[in-house]
């Protein structure tokens, strides 16, 4: 596991070394040739110094005056500077004392001087002028520096003076040293800095892993909070608060799951239980016990068909509920399910209006879908005013198709609309009813998700409440009236 912070700092001071490092090549060339052209100014000086003391007399005669302890660059023994005059042809007329054999020379072609590195007679690296000139005249100046022609003008002589560069490296290993130094100590203060900067920076985030840190099953009411809050960081708080939302959400339904499936089989357990009871005083009243074997019939009925919707609401949810798909008649499925509801519940068969045409044809699970309308029109009878009729209606929605189930039934309100499909969930908190438990709805929108279809609940002013499912895209007949969303 790596640290963020450890990284940004190595990569900040990486970064940082890598420009210190470009900047200080660029500085070291520009001080070392700043140094460089210092040293051959002193180097030319001397050599004007020295041009001065040569003279040209009439017939070709060159005259070279310097006298003792004038330059004592060139007489110290140790680590003497040299020069050296030589005539046209190469005739040495003059030398500096400390130097024994002659110093370099080449061709200048047309120029009036050069200047280059040489290895010095002792083997030290060095710096080295040649210029040629006519004695008495400027040595820059190249229309006086032709070759005289035997006569009374002074010949051209050459020039050559060598120094070593001792001074100018000395002077270019301490800049360097200092330049190295000072590097090494602004990337020092500069992961000094980046190490504290990032640790004020990031501390938000080490509020965020303190109060993580602190969180369980049973503080999912706390939430993250930052004071001030980073821009950067809000949307990380706004989800970890979600999150916790919704896990307190998901852990308070699980509770109440949990209670309420303690109730809905306790109660029938104790009818169980009481009839039990009841028959076993009086066995020789055969009426009776046979009564009490109904009701215990009737009681195992609700408790098969609540376990039954727990088991598939529970596979749905898993993912493991198998589905098919065929040709399937929306009409047909709707019109079985009313008569079957009918039967058992001896309703008037007027009272359901569907007004969806027949064929509506879709691809879809008929046996899911009859699961579906059981539970819709099941709910629908059951909470619909009395003597008021359940019109269930077909229509076009864009590309698709949307089924509707509509019925007149006591308000609700828009906050209670949202907790229809929760699992146990009714109006009456006392549940005093019970032929419904409060798993119809749920079962619907498990089924309608794996299905792949949209469910919703609404409501309108005149107390009409819709149940709307859509999402089917092949339907036939297409005769349809599109509702606008």
């Amino acid at each position: 596991m790596y640290s963020i912070r450890r990284r940004l700092v190595l990569v900040l001071v990486a970064g940082f070394a890598i420009v210190i490092a470009i900047s200080g090549i660029f500085l070291d060339r520009a001080l070392t040739r700043r140094v460089m052209d210092d040293f051959d100014s002193t180097l030319v000086s001397r050599a004007r110094a020295l041009t001065a003391l040569i003279e040209g007399e009439t017939g070709g005669k060159i005259e070279f005056d310097y006298p003792d302890g004038l330059m004592p660059e060139f007489e110290r023994a140790v680590h003497a500077d040299h020069f050296q005059i030589f005539l046209k042809g190469g005739r040495s007329i003059a030398r500096s004392a400390q130097l024994k054999g002659d110093l370099e020379r080449m061709d200048l072609g047309n120029a009036v001087m050069s200047v280059r590195d040489v290895t010095m007679p002792d083997d030290r690296p060095g710096r080295i002028l040649q210029m040629t000139f006519v004695p008495g005249s400027d040595p820059e100046d190249e229309e006086e520096i032709a070759p005289a022609d035997a006569g009374p003008k002074p010949p051209a002589v050459t020039l050559v003076v060598a120094r070593g560069r001792e001074p100018a490296d000395t002077t270019i290993a301490q800049l360097r040293w200092t330049m190295l130094g000072f590097g090494a100590l602004a990337v020092a203060l500069a992961t000094l800095f980046a190490w504290r900067a990032l640790a004020r920076g990031l501390r938000p985030l080490d509020a965020i892993v303190d109060q993580v840190q602190h969180l369980d099953a049973d503080k999912l009411d706390a939430r993250i909070a930052l004071d001030p809050r980073p821009r950067e960081l809000a949307p990380v708080v706004d989800q970890l608060n979600a999150l916790l939302e919704r896990l307190r959400g998901s852990f308070d339904r699980e509770r109440r799951f949990n209670a309420n499936v303690a109730h809905e089989l306790r109660t029938p357990i104790a009818e169980l239980r009481s009839l039990a009871e009841v028959g076993g005083k009086w066995p020789e009243d055969t009426d009776s016990v046979v009564a009490f074997f109904g009701d215990v019939n009737d009681v195992a009925t609700r408790m098969e068909a609540t376990i039954a919707d727990l088991l598939l609401l529970a596979r749905c949810q898993a993912g493991v509920e198998r589905t098919t798909s065929t040709t399937t008649d929306l009409n047909e499925i709707l019109s079985q399910t009313w008569t079957r509801l009918s039967d058992v519940k001896g309703s008037q068969a007027e009272r359901f209006e569907n007004a969806t045409p027949a064929p509506l044809l879709v691809q879809s699970d008929p046996g899911k879908l009859a699961i579906v309308f059981q539970n819709l029109l099941g709910n629908a009878l059951s909470y619909a005013t009395p003597a008021t009729p359940i019109v269930c209606e077909a229509k076009q929605n864009g590309s698709g198709l949307r089924i509707e189930i509509a019925n007149h039934a006591p308000p609700l309100e828009r906050s209670e609309l949202s907790h229809l499909a929760d699992p146990f969930w009714r109006k009456d908190e006392a549940r005093s009813a019970s032929t419904h438990v409060g798993l119809g709805l749920s079962v619907v929108s498990a089924v309608a998700d794996l299905l792949g279809l949209r469910l919703d609940f609404d409501q309108d002013e005149e107390g009409r409440f819709k149940v709307g499912l859509e999402g089917w895209s092949s339907l036939k007949p297409r005769s349809l009236h599109s509702e606008s969303v």
